[in-house]
């Protein structure tokens, strides 16, 4: 077997001084030619005569530089050895069949039996080990670990892979290389064992706010029956539970409950231990997060500015007072216009100088809701626009839009930048709203499900709630709900052809989120609303709806509110042994995203007491908008993890969080063999995978296929003296007629 490739060699070759000869020879001839040529050829045509020397010579010149060869080879057919790769972590040294033997036993034997058909054939086999007790599996590591040119290698194992590096691209590598990957599995992928892993939930919680936990249950070789997952709190207690049925692998469960307290609060998943699973430390797992009483800030503009005949309150205490009970929400109101009302009321309006929208970003960003209930457009620079769209959906901000005369479609928003994030399509400024009429909300059939719309936990008394929520007297009319939209509310008859006229409608936008409800919230459209909807001539239901919404809105800010420095991870349980990625977030004092951050480190402060482990350079990568990394994790513990970071124009800055490791290292917390990891890898190189019993059979096949080694060799093309003479003659004679023509 044999064939060639193309090369290039950039040097400077010896063999200059081999075309001077040439230019000897046709010296001569050359004045000859002038002489000739002169008498024949017109000025004009003399220009092309030198481009026609000149260009070849030029392009002769280049491509000898690069010195182009054939590079041939040949494939000569030679047993090269073959190479053993053992996994020697802890997970070895588990259960690997019902009949007891632990998988370190059976990778031996699979082994032994290897080297012994190779050596009956004359076959050198290297055996070496890879991995250890102290960390996970990295079968990308012994893939680069691999000989190359034809070289099979066999890697025994029990297939699971616990590193960060990638396997597919450490197998593509290897192919590169000319490695073929071989696998012996070592263990019964069928054995029982329930793991508790990858474990979500926000890290910075507001107090009295409902959490969601969920968590990856697997369960391998179980069959189909029932599992029970508790969240316990550090006393012990059963904060939540959740009873769920599955027939095996993965199953994805959440559990819902409100912690008391603040701080940082300890928590354990727990699935109760069977008889007979592989691994019982890994029913449990631990987990931190942070309960806060930092309060959400909203800002509530209002365009009803009067107070009704015979009423206390004006128009725009009514939500000012539902939300400002709650003892974690802070209101700062505006209304729209100075007037008598606005001092009447002692509020200051939309455009004041100073109490006003906010005339800069960082203003602006202090904030975590934004309420706009009948406020045109137009009291809004281009710039405030922006920001507060930037405010929402790179900055995790809530806005919210309460229909009226001058909202929606009638306020100038229909494409405008608000238009972005809001989750109706609008009509123009010119389309007419609709008033003096008279209905009642008609429910979407899950929107009891939705967090805003639970008044009450108990379904059907939360059902019973909504069936008494008083009329409405108008409504701004939308053309339809956005593709992306959640629409919890609709009009009863109100239709155009997408059907019925959205009144209440949510959605995700960027990491922010947004409102619109297209009647009103004050008199007018809305008074029975804010006044009547409650028990017993209070409006307590009224006083709910926008606590909860006001909840949902600012789910992102609670969990990162206005900070210069920001820390994330995907998870708050790590096991030891793995890495734990890391990623600081930096804004500026206008906080814009910056990437002008100097020094920055991380320390882990157990909570138990101890010393503190502080890293001073985690080997940081920059990216746009701030750093990067992966670092170990600390011994088991539950730990308080804070970043600190000097920005410029900010100086130093930090952020914390609770990180909880766990007892079981990254090997036990999954167990289970796997064989997939493995057979895509020997998949991409030309092997295969094998069961341990298999070895004997998958060592002949190799044996029976033709091993080759590559002999190169290479073969000059214009790497000759007789290239470079034709170039010196081109170029000189090119030379040579200008001078005798006298072109330039």
């Amino acid at each position: 077997m044999g064939g060639r490739d193309i090369v290039l060699y950039a040097g400077w070759p010896w063999g200059v001084a081999a075309a001077i000869g040439g230019i000897a020879v046709a010296a001569a001839g050359m004045w000859w030619a002038n002489t000739w040529l002169m008498r024949l050829i017109s000025q004009k045509r003399r220009r092309r005569v030198l481009w026609a020397l000149r260009a070849p010579a030029m392009l002769l010149l280049a491509a000898y530089v690069v010195q182009p060869f054939a590079r041939v080879y040949t494939s000569v057919e030679d047993a090269a050895p073959v190479t053993i790769l053992v996994d020697r972590t802890d997970s070895m040294e588990l259960l690997g069949t019902a009949s007891g033997a632990s998988r370190r036993e059976i990778a031996d034997k699979a082994v032994k039996r290897l080297t012994g058909t190779f050596r009956q054939n004359n076959i050198e086999v290297r055996v070496a080990d890879f991995g250890d007790k102290t960390g996970g599996t990295d079968l990308a590591a012994a893939a680069e670990a691999a000989a190359g040119d034809g070289a099979a290698t066999i890697i025994v194992t029990d297939g699971g892979h616990n590193s960060a590096s990638d396997t597919v691209a450490a197998a593509i590598s290897a192919r590169g290389r000319g490695a073929v990957l071989y696998g012996v599995l070592a263990g019964d992928e069928k054995l029982f064992d329930v793991a508790i892993r990858n474990v979500r939930v926000d890290r910075r919680i507001g107090i009295r706010t409902e959490v969601e936990v969920r968590a990856t249950v697997n369960i391998q070789g179980g069959g189909d029956r029932t599992f029970r997952l508790m969240l316990k709190d550090a006393d012990s207690r059963i904060a939540a539970e959740k009873v769920f049925r599955t027939a095996g692998a993965e199953t994805e469960v959440s559990l819902r409950f409100t912690p008391a307290g603040k701080g940082l609060m300890l928590y354990r998943l727990d699935v109760p231990a069977e008889e007979g699973e592989l691994v019982k430390e890994n029913n449990s797992i631990p987990l931190a997060f942070e309960i806060t009483n930092r309060k959400l800030k909203v800002l509530y503009m209002e365009g009803t500015q009067y107070r009704r005949a015979g009423r206390t309150l004006w128009e725009h205490q009514f939500l000012e007072q539902a939300l400002g009970e709650d003892a974690d929400i802070e209101v700062t109101t505006l209304l729209r216009d100075e007037n008598t009302q606005a001092h009447a009321a002692g509020v200051p309006w939309v455009k004041h100088p100073e109490k006003g929208y906010p005339r800069s970003r960082k203003k602006l960003f202090e904030y975590d809701i934004i309420i706009s209930s009948d406020i045109d457009i137009e009291y809004f620079s281009e710039e405030q626009l922006k920001w507060t769209v930037e405010f929402v959906e790179r900055h995790g901000g809530g806005f919210a839009m309460v229909g009226g005369w001058t909202a929606f479609g009638p306020g100038g928003y229909d494409n405008s930048l608000i238009d972005r994030m809001l989750p109706v399509d609008m009509l123009g400024r010119y389309e007419h709203y609709v008033e003096n009429e008279e209905y009642r909300w008609l429910l979407a059939p899950e929107a009891l499900r939705h967090p805003i719309m639970i008044i009450d936990t108990d379904r059907a008394k939360n059902r019973a709630i909504w069936d008494m929520m008083p009329p409405f007297f108008g409504h701004n009319r939308v053309e339809r709900a956005k593709p992306g939209a959640s629409v919890l509310a609709v009009h009863p008859t109100d239709r155009n052809i997408y059907g019925p006229a959205v009144l209440l409608a949510v959605q995700d936008f960027g990491n922010g989120r947004s409102l619109a409800l297209t009647t009103d919230t004050t008199a007018g459209w809305g008074e029975l609303f804010e006044e009547e909807w409650g028990e017993g001539g209070d409006n307590r239901y009224f006083r709910a709806f926008w606590k909860n919404a006001v909840r949902w809105l600012a789910a992102y800010r609670m969990n990162a509110p206005a900070k210069h420095l920001v820390m994330e991870t995907p998870r708050v349980t790590a096991h030891p042994g793995e890495r734990l990625p890391v990623t600081l977030l930096a804004r500026n004092e206008d906080y814009e995203a910056t990437d002008k951050v100097g020094k920055a480190t991380l320390t882990f402060r157990p909570l138990s007491g101890g010393t503190t482990i502080t890293i001073e350079n985690p080997g940081w990568r920059r990216m746009e908008g701030g750093l990067l990394t992966d670092v170990e994790t600390p011994p088991p513990g539950n730990y308080i993890m804070t970043a600190k970071a000097d920005i410029a124009g900010v100086g130093e800055t930090s952020d914390s969080m609770g990180l909880a490791v766990s007892a079981v290292n990254v090997e036990k917390a999954n167990p289970t063999v796997r064989p997939e990891p493995l057979g895509k890898m020997t998949e991409i190189t030309g092997g295969r995978l094998a069961r341990d019993m298999e070895a004997d059979e998958l060592a002949r096949g190799i044996i029976r296929q033709p091993m080759y080694k590559r002999h190169y060799g290479h073969v000059e093309i214009l790497y000759k003296w007789p290239v470079l003479a034709i170039i010196m003659i081109l170029l000189c004679s090119e030379w040579w007629l200008r001078k005798r023509w006298g072109a330039s």
